[in-house]
């Protein structure tokens, strides 16, 4: 049984410290503390503030984890923690032992500094750092390498020391580095310049050319990577691209280029210039390929409208390159098949049209006829169409069809008959879409009747019968 008030076990007093942020100060850390014995131990809350006895809850870990990453963190503020735990029945303990911990920030430092010749210029590095949880005593400060000026900090001191040579005709940047006994750190820089120092050019260079498949995503480019320049830092940089006629290039804040395609469909190769220009309007360019290689997409086959044999008619051309597609090929490197004839005959030309004949003159009935578009990679589409001569309903056998006006001139009435008992509607429309419909019959019977009300006045309306018989099979 968990005591409602019982408290958890003392907090592990040391941090474990994880430095993120590219090396350039440390972002975040991860309280560690005993896991409670209990046996049925829920969850651990965490509370943390900027002064003691903390009680504002920043988060939570399920039991038996022990261990809280914080993120939201600052330089030079001094945080306090402290954790209870949490039974299943939702009682929780008293807090734990508190424990605090900040991280050292470099505030004040000079960016840059002028100096003459065979100098030593001194800085007392005590005063340029904030760390409210240790003294200076216990800050350790390093320096990264030079080439061209001598640097020294004290150890005891933490006075740096910045000797120029005889002859100091240039600028170097001295990178310093402070950590705390918990190894917890921030980074600064200086620029020592000499007094008609030369500002040099920034340097692209490296960055890679891209190569994917048509619908891929090229890489995002880290455009410091790829630039050098002893004068200025790379936030200092400016960057900006020229060349994109169809590649959309934008370079974000954080100097990040990102490349993308018009469509998911386009393919080619295209040159860029990327071009990194100091505050000083010193520049560089780099020219960039990025190439997208074709992938054969298969063609598209919209959908066709019924075709009807008007009275007479035994002849019907349909042009299947108007319903047809193909981003990768052009209409005539393209090929057309059909299937499903049976009373129809069909002939297709190379440019898509179709003739389509009825074979036994004064057929009357419906067909369905399968149309294929097959690309030069074999890549194809199909559409089916339905072909039937006016008036006809084969299937269901229509012995009788009477039309007549109903009640006023846009109401008609449609009655018929079926040599077999059939469940039938009507399909109408003002095109052979038939956007519109009646409903169908209860019933399977052989006498049909439905009256379309409220046509529009002087149109020509299209309309079908649809059967179907009592073995499940349609008729129109």
């Amino acid at each position: 049984m968990f005591n409602n008030r019982i408290k958890i076990l003392s907090m592990v007093a040391f941090l474990l410290i994880i430095a993120g942020g590219l090396f350039a100060q440390t972002d975040h850390w991860t309280v560690l503390w005993n896991k409670n014995p209990e046996s049925d131990m829920w969850r651990y809350n965490v509370y943390r503030d900027t002064h003691s006895q903390p009680v504002q809850n920043i988060g939570f870990v399920s039991h038996p984890d022990t261990e809280f990453v914080d993120t939201q963190i600052e330089k030079g503020v001094l945080y306090y923690y402290r954790v209870t735990a949490l039974d299943s029945a939702g009682n929780e303990s008293d807090y734990s032992d508190e424990v605090s911990v900040s991280m050292p920030k470099i505030s004040g430092l000079p960016a840059s500094l002028t100096l003459p010749p065979d100098t030593t210029y001194t800085i007392q590095l005590n005063n340029f750092v904030i760390d409210p949880d240790q003294n200076t005593s216990q800050l350790h400060w390093t320096s990264g390498t030079n080439t061209l000026l001598s640097v020294n900090i004290n150890a005891t001191t933490n006075v740096l020391s910045i000797a120029t040579p005889p002859g100091w005709n240039s600028q170097e940047n001295v990178d310093l580095t402070v950590t705390d006994s918990l190894g917890l750190f921030d980074k600064a820089t200086i620029t020592i310049k000499s007094q008609n120092s030369v500002n040099f050019a920034p340097v692209v260079s490296g960055i890679p050319n891209q190569t994917i498949q048509e619908g891929a995503t090229f890489d995002s480019i880290y455009l410091d990577d790829y630039v050098a320049d002893p004068n200025n830092s790379d936030d200092e940089i400016q960057w900006s691209v020229s060349g994109a006629n169809q590649l959309v290039i934008v370079i974000d804040s954080n100097r990040v280029a990102q490349v993308s395609t018009p469509d998911s469909n386009w393919f080619g190769s295209e040159t860029v210039e990327f071009k990194a220009t100091d505050p000083t309007n010193l520049f560089d360019v780099a020219s960039v390929t990025f190439t997208v290689t074709n992938v054969n997409d298969a063609p598209q086959f919209s959908a066709v409208d019924d075709q009807v044999f008007a009275a007479g008619v035994e002849e019907i051309q349909l042009n299947l390159a108007n319903y047809v597609t193909d981003i990768d090929n052009q209409l005539s490197e393209l090929s057309w098949g059909v299937s499903g004839e049976q009373n129809l005959q069909v002939t297709i030309s190379p440019e898509g049209v179709a003739t389509v004949t009825i074979l036994v003159t004064g057929w009357s009935g419906s067909e369905q006829l399968t149309f294929r578009v097959t690309d030069p990679g074999g890549l194809f589409a199909e559409t089916t169409v339905l072909f039937y001569t006016e008036g006809a309903v084969v299937a269901s056998g229509v012995t009788a069809l009477n039309l007549s006006y109903y009640g006023s001139g846009v109401n008609v009435r449609l009655q018929w008959q079926t040599e077999n008992p059939t469940r039938d509607f009507i399909e109408y429309g003002l095109t052979t879409n038939y956007i519109d419909s009646t409903a169908i019959d209860n019933d399977f019977q052989t006498v049909h009747e439905r009256i379309l009300e409220n046509l529009e006045p002087n149109q020509t309306y299209h309309y079908r019968i649809v059967s179907l018989d009592t073995a499940g099979l349609l008729a129109y």
